[in-house]
């Protein structure tokens, strides 16, 4: 294929084109569909995951602990130190051929990656209250159908024997339990949450499919269009 051709598809109008429809699927998920969840467990969450990063900085700090600071330490020249942290940044994000890296390029590459950065983050966030919704979920059904056999076999033993005022008042303990069991599982909406937070996970999986494609894409087609002579 010619270059006019390449120069066709990496055209800024295409690939902005291209990026724009799947921000705006971007968009849709992270804000216009927000977290199926009650503001005080999403404010647990959050010192949760606050505390929980603070406990692994502790562990990491104490099994490798921070080395001493001679006096005789040589300090790294501040251009050497941005130079590498260029290198490093074109090597992962940047890995496009120098003649290419157009402003315009840049942006859009660091854009991908700051948006996949935040769907895993989203992601994460939907692991940690699929996982709690699902089990009080389970632990109210399980409760049910344990309490529902219970009052089935109690009832049944009831009626071989002589009725007792004992057995009565379980079997209508039993039901008060299983009703108020009932009651909040509809009021928590765990499995309308559950459901929710499913179909959001499968549009950020193919989000994440999109960003993917649309980046190896690009960069592949930079790279293919690039005239640069590789030296030998």
């Amino acid at each position: 294929m010619s270059e006019n051709n390449y120069s066709s598809i990496n055209s800024d109008e295409k690939i902005l084109e291209k990026f724009m429809k799947i921000l705006k699927f971007y968009n849709e998920i992270i804000k216009s569909s927000p977290l199926i969840v009650s503001d005080q467990d999403f404010l647990n969450y959050k010192k949760q995951k606050v505390k929980y990063s603070q406990e692994i900085k502790k562990i990491e700090e104490f099994i490798k602990p921070k080395p001493k600071v001679h006096f005789k330490l040589e300090v790294q020249d501040p251009l050497e130190l941005e130079s590498h942290q260029i290198d490093v940044e074109s090597r992962y994000i940047l890995n496009i051929p120098e003649n290419k890296k157009t402003r315009f390029n840049v942006y859009i590459l660091k854009k991908i990656n700051d948006l996949e950065n935040d769907l895993e983050e989203f992601l994460r966030t939907l692991d940690y209250f699929y996982l709690k919704y699902k089990k009080h979920y389970d632990n109210f059904s399980f409760y049910n159908i344990f309490a529902s056999s219970s009052l089935t076999l109690i009832e049944s033993v009831s009626l071989m024997f002589h009725p007792q005022i004992y057995t009565g008042v379980v079997s209508i303990f039993i039901s008060t339990s299983i009703a108020m069991s009932v009651a909040v599982l509809k009021l928590k909406n765990y499995k309308e949450r559950i459901e929710e937070i499913v179909k959001t996970t499968e549009k950020v999986y193919s989000c994440q499919a999109q960003l993917f494609t649309f980046d190896k894409f690009l960069k592949t087609s930079l790279n293919m269009s690039s005239t640069e002579i590789i030296p030998d």
